[in-house]
């Protein structure tokens, strides 16, 4: 059996054990058992998932997943990205680096880098004690925890990390204490001020339901979104007020602000309204503070022709809502084909094909649907994780595992590269330069 047959073997498999999670309601960010294998060579990108990325303030990138090589260099799931030289860099000191299980968020605050996850310990190999979050000193080199006394962290899995209008930083997640070893009881919803250097819950916060799956800063208060199908509204004080009346009939994974308007996804089928009627939109909505109503996101996405879309990440980036899940089409009037990544322009209130191709987006040999897992996008540049192993465009295929990079200003897709490639492609283009001249 040739090489590229064991290839879509392997990745067949994985992906039809990751299809089914998703539908299931699994968060594809947590599964673990979805990896490069390593009889295939140094995959071009990570050998798992990216959940999380950040741009940092030397032009790098910050990723973290559940991945424990990218490029090729061991780095246990947070890594340094540098887009120009195509090198990867554990995060660490002495023989330890990153975690010893995976992390789903990560934010840089004045040139520290946090991250959180289900990890209990941060530089693996000589490792601090670190309960599901830590952060990392880019000029100093060192991991440290995030706690008082003899305690830090949380005590159970973290599922999002914001940071809030008043500096502080706010996780969701499985918890119910915060401070481990000296502990403070919370419910699934924590405060860390990065002044004081202290855990607080937040007053009447017992009243959410469910875990919590996302946060979002909204100007002066936090969109909170419970498994339970809710989605709150915490302004201060011990009020939580849901967010509607109405919303989606189902879980929301994430959210995204633009103005007064705000954007859900997740995995439901339709919005209820302020009225009562309900409203087909799946994967996604649109909640208008001005006039108090939920819209549909034109006629959602889906997966085939009968399974509804999932989304699990969004980030606007100027007019465009980049939106990443688990789907095959997005829906105007007429389909548009959206593999896994699609774009809502909210100037027009429509689906829109990237790089006016109606057959742009990931793909893995599978009969299952492409899935996006994450999206970060930030002056025309996105990141874009999943589960692929190459990228459909308008201009072919570009080879992409895991991870790939889109320029929305030229319209081109880049795949990460080792430091290797790098200095392959310089001694191609320098031999190049020699043949012209001679």
């Amino acid at each position: 059996m040739s090489s590229l047959v064991r290839l879509c073997a392997y990745c067949v498999g994985l992906l039809v054990s990751t299809a089914s999670s998703v539908l299931a309601g699994e968060d594809p960010r947590a599964i673990e058992n979805l990896r490069w294998g390593d009889e295939f060579g140094a995959p071009i990108g990570c050998d798992a998932p990216i959940a999380d990325a950040v741009h940092g303030p030397d032009g790098e990138i910050y990723l973290v997943g559940s991945f424990r090589a990218c490029g090729g260099v061991e780095a246990n799931y947070v890594v340094r990205y540098q887009p120009q030289t195509g090198a990867w860099s554990p995060l660490g000191s002495g023989d330890g680096n990153g975690l010893n299980d995976f992390a789903v968020s990560v934010l840089l605050i004045d040139r520290m880098l946090y991250v959180a996850g289900r990890f209990t310990e941060a530089n693996s190999g000589e490792s601090i004690s670190a309960n599901r979050i830590a952060r990392f000193d880019l000029d100093a080199g060192q991991w440290s925890a995030l706690g008082s006394g003899q305690g830090n962290g949380v005590n159970n899995h973290v599922y999002t990390m914001v940071r809030a209008a008043d500096g502080a930083i706010y996780i969701g997640g499985e918890f119910t204490e915060a401070n481990v070893g000296d502990p403070l009881s919370v419910n699934r919803i924590a405060r860390w001020d990065t002044d004081l250097e202290l855990w607080s819950q937040l007053p009447g916060s017992d009243v959410l339901g469910g875990f919590v799956l996302t946060i979002q800063p909204d100007r002066d208060r936090l969109l909170v979104a419970t498994s339970n199908n809710k989605i709150h509204s915490y302004g201060g004080g011990d009020q939580w007020p849901l967010l509607g009346p109405g919303g989606p009939e189902g879980s929301a994974h994430a959210f995204a602000v633009d103005g007064s308007d705000i954007y859900v996804g997740g995995l439901f089928d339709h919005i209820a309204r302020t009225d009562g009627s309900r409203i087909l939109s799946p994967g996604g909505a649109r909640w208008s503070s001005d006039d108090g109503e939920w819209y549909p996101l034109g006629g959602g996405l889906w997966q085939f022709d009968t399974l509804t879309g999932r989304i699990n990440d969004l980030s606007i980036d100027g007019d465009r809502l980049y939106v990443a899940g688990t789907f095959n089409y997005a829906i105007n009037v007429d389909p548009v084909l959206a593999r896994g990544f699609a774009v809502w322009r909210i100037s027009t209130g429509q689906w829109e094909p990237l790089d006016g191709n109606d057959q742009t987006g990931p793909v893995f040999p599978s009969f299952a649907a492409p899935t996006a897992t994450s999206v970060v996008a930030e002056n025309d540049k996105v990141i874009i994780g999943g589960h692929f192993d190459r990228i459909q465009h308008g201009n072919g295929i570009t080879d992409a595992v895991f991870l790939v990079f889109y320029d929305a200003s030229t319209d081109t897709w880049t795949a990460p590269a080792s430091e290797a490639a790098h200095d392959a492609r310089r001694r191609h283009l320098h031999r190049r330069h020699l043949c012209r001249r001679s």
